[in-house]
């Protein structure tokens, strides 16, 4: 008999009442169905309600999370028994909103598909990001997918050749041209609609030599990231190297051709 009661006393020594400092969740009464009285042949007490904060008091019935420092977050991620509303994290923020200087937020992952897919099924749908076997983040430039258009001029020996290549803002990509006169022509092009456009008085954004040759000689250049023209893109072509040169070239010695978008 002794050494049960000496086992007893053990027993209940190694049992402490958790420290105030602690975290603890309580599992509150089950309640009947209709929610009159807690279920007869429930072993559980029924404790009285618990108010973490403002608007996140939980009623018997409920799992009750620490109101503080959960897992590092202030508030609990659970939906207010109350009014039925969504309660929040710290580290949440609101779509559209201004910038909070120093905010934290939780750690984004992404998905690996080794190969290119969506991961939503219709439009409006959430979806993830989606990386390559190696880590890098599948993009998509909407310009390159679509296709660049494309404009071929010929000279025609007359008011300095100007064309309008787009009336509007809109990025051009590349130009090609060839020149059969032996010496060397110029194409300068300006951001403005051709009726803003005056050659010889309008300054040039792009200005290019075209050598020259009675075989034909010329040049492609391109611009892999676009080059982004605001109001509209016009060229022209002239003899001569000055911005304010106005002197025509000959019919049919100079082709041109761009893509742009």
């Amino acid at each position: 008999m002794r050494n049960i009661v000496t086992l007893v006393v053990l027993m209940l020594s190694c049992v402490a009442a958790p420290a105030s400092s602690q975290q603890v969740v309580r599992v509150e009464g089950q309640k009947s169905p209709d929610a009159s009285a807690p279920t007869a042949n429930r072993n559980l007490p029924v404790l009285p309600a618990i108010a973490c904060a403002a608007a996140q008091s939980y009623t018997t019935g409920r799992v009750v999370f620490p109101c503080t420092n959960l897992f590092g977050y202030t508030g609990v991620f659970l939906t207010d028994p109350t009014t039925g509303a969504a309660l929040t994290g710290a580290t949440d923020v609101t779509e559209d909103a201004a910038e909070t200087a120093g905010g934290t937020g939780p750690f984004v992952l992404s998905v690996r598909r080794d190969t290119r897919a969506s991961s939503a099924g219709t439009t409006g749908d959430n979806a993830s990001f989606n990386t390559d076997a190696t880590g890098n983040l599948y993009t998509n430039d909407s310009n390159l997918a679509i296709g660049a258009s494309g404009l071929k001029r010929t000279s025609a020996g007359a008011t300095e050749d100007e064309h309008e290549i787009k009336a509007s803002a809109g990025v051009l990509y590349s130009i090609t041209t060839t020149n059969t006169n032996a010496a060397v022509r110029y194409l300068r092009c300006a951001n403005q609609v051709a009726a803003s456009t005056t050659p010889g008085t309008t300054t040039p954004v792009i200005d290019l030599a075209i050598p020259g040759a009675t075989t034909g000689a010329g040049f492609t250049t391109s611009f892999p990231q676009g080059f982004a023209f605001s109001t509209g893109l016009t060229c022209w072509l002239v003899t001569g190297a000055a911005d304010t040169d106005v002197a025509e070239v000959a019919a049919d010695e100079i082709k041109v051709f761009y893509t742009f978008k």
